[in-house]
């Protein structure tokens, strides 16, 4: 089956706080001028659960999972081929307290590769919430498999948000590979290459117990 990746409607990613978390100062210094033509670049914030349907909403939100769990199931009947509604019945089922189903729905969706955003921070979502850890970053196994510059800046900023070094320094290596395909401007391509070196110092300053010895190599900082 082919799944149809469609955003819900928009949300600033930037202008939102993480539950539990400060806001991250630094997000301000990772932007390119790139989101007018992304069409990744406004995506619903995660805590929001969906705008598709008002009631589905308000379902969540007074936790009457049954009756959210049924329209979803519903949603996916009518629109099949949309990835959104398959990571939101994970999440229902996480929120319920099912975790297990909640896992299982959310590894077959993945190995699908859902490209679209905000499907991919639901099922972070759902392993969060089930306090499960994939094999594979969510965002650096689809950005694998569809390495364009706007998933990969998408990843980025979900690193940034998230405290994610590792991700962070992953993310911004894999768009100097991107950014030549992308139609960058020089400075654009000058500032990415900055993120790299920037990141991956920051990684071996931070999580050096995680990185190979031949990436520790390349920065000698002890």
């Amino acid at each position: 089956m082919n799944l149809e990746y469609s955003a819900p409607p928009s949300f600033n990613v930037s202008k939102f706080k993480l539950k539990n978390r400060r806001p991250c100062m630094i997000h301000e210094h990772w932007t390119l001028n790139t989101r007018k033509s992304s069409p990744f670049a406004n995506h619903q914030k995660t805590n929001n659960m969906t705008k598709y349907d008002k009631l589905i909403d308000d379902y969540i939100l007074t936790k009457n999972f049954t009756h959210a769990l049924r329209l979803v199931t519903d949603k996916i009947k009518q629109y099949p081929n949309t990835s959104y509604f398959y990571a939101l019945e994970a999440q229902v089922l996480a929120l319920s307290g099912e975790h297990n189903k909640a896992i299982d729905k959310a590894n077959n969706l993945l190995a699908r590769f859902p490209s679209d955003v905000s499907t991919l921070k639901l099922l972070i979502d759902v392993y969060d919430l089930c306090d499960y850890t994939p094999k594979e970053d969510v965002f650096e196994k689809v950005s694998k498999k569809y390495p364009t510059f706007q998933l990969i800046q998408e990843w980025l900023d979900h690193a940034i948000e998230n405290f994610d070094i590792l991700g962070m320094q992953k993310a911004t290596m894999m768009l100097t590979k991107s950014v030549s395909s992308s139609g960058q401007s020089e400075q654009n391509n000058k500032i990415i290459k900055l993120w790299a070196a920037a990141s991956f110092m920051l990684a071996c300053n931070c999580c050096k117990s995680q990185l190979k010895p031949i990436q520790v190599k390349l920065y000698k900082l002890d």
